[in-house]
């Protein structure tokens, strides 16, 4: 994300989304990775809200177990094994609400704000300082 900040209040903000995952096909004895990305530009207002969304993925996934040698032989191989066909759907929502922080002060004020809200919420946060530069 590369924010830009206008005089009259309005973030500019090209956005690249990317997300990869494995799939359940191998190749040389590895999992395929799928990979979905897009790209865009918003313009939006200090502290409002813009929703992104699109990236779908759509997974088939056939899996057979059986008796070993009866499960496949021709037509009654059936009757001795079994055909699990599963398809998962995923989609990406993003939700980004750009705050200008024009001191310190503020940017400070904003974080235990972030703070306080993601232990509202039960994420466990690492306690160790963060290294200065």
């Amino acid at each position: 994300m590369l924010p830009t900040i206008n005089a009259d209040g309005y973030v500019s903000l090209f956005i690249r989304q990317e997300v990869n995952s494995a799939t359940s096909e191998t190749q040389f004895d590895a999992p395929v990775i799928s990979t979905r990305e897009a790209e865009t530009q918003v313009l939006v207002k200090d502290g409002q809200t813009v929703v992104l969304g699109g990236l779908r993925e759509r997974q088939h996934e056939v899996s057979k177990s059986g008796i070993p040698l009866l499960s496949a032989i021709p037509l009654v191989g059936g009757l001795f094994g079994f055909e699990e066909r599963r398809t998962t759907e995923t989609e990406l929502f993003l939700f980004i609400t750009p705050m200008v922080l024009p001191d310190d002060e503020s940017a400070e004020a904003a974080a235990a704000r972030a703070l306080e809200a993601a232990q509202r919420a039960g994420v466990k946060l690492d306690k160790r300082e963060p290294e200065r530069p």
